[in-house]
């Protein structure tokens, strides 16, 4: 959240979904804790555009899967949360 937070001024906070929900500019991601790991949803072209980033994450459809046993890669959370609401 905090990531999200410092990342892009103005972006618009509320609770969708029962998760936390950014939005700007009709751009969006959104985060839920899971049983095993984080999930950050980003959406297919994010995803793509992030491919080698990736390597060596669970990643689905419009999704990255972050477990909990790893540290958080907060600069790539940066880098995607601008490229996606920037």
């Amino acid at each position: 959240m905090n990531a999200i937070q410092n990342s892009v001024p103005c972006v618009n906070e509320r609770i969708l979904w029962s998760m936390p929900y950014y939005e700007k500019e009709g751009k969006s991601i959104s985060f839920s804790a899971c049983k095993k790991h984080i999930s950050f949803y980003v959406g297919v072209e994010t995803i793509e555009n992030f491919a080698l980033e990736l390597k060596g994450l669970v990643t689905k459809k419009n999704a990255i899967y972050f477990p909990y046993d790893k540290a958080l890669p907060t600069e790539l959370i940066e880098n995607i949360v601008k490229w996606c609401l920037g």
